[in-house]
């Protein structure tokens, strides 16, 4: 993680770095700040906006807030959601 934070400082608006750093503070049980970055993300007008949002989801669901999570993903539109699940199964 030292890493990408690392990356991050050096170069703090790349959208990219960003989720991945959220990402990895999700698999460390860090939700606090993968929330917030990913809340972030998702409200952006950023190519990694619905990446972000399906991560979100990810997280809720992990910190078990189903009805969080379920909201997360109806903000995903249909083509979205179906070019995400391609891209991750």
């Amino acid at each position: 993680m030292i890493c990408s934070e690392t990356a991050l400082e050096k170069d703090p608006e790349n959208k990219e770095l960003q989720l991945y750093y959220a990402i990895t503070n999700i698999e460390l049980n860090h939700f606090k700040v993968a929330d917030a970055m990913l809340l972030d993300l998702s409200q952006s007008h950023s190519a990694y906006n619905y990446k972000a949002t399906w991560y979100a989801a990810l997280s809720q669901l992990k910190q078990e807030k189903t009805a969080e999570s379920i909201a997360f993903l109806k903000q995903i539109p249909k083509l979205q959601r179906i070019i995400i699940e391609r891209k991750h199964f």
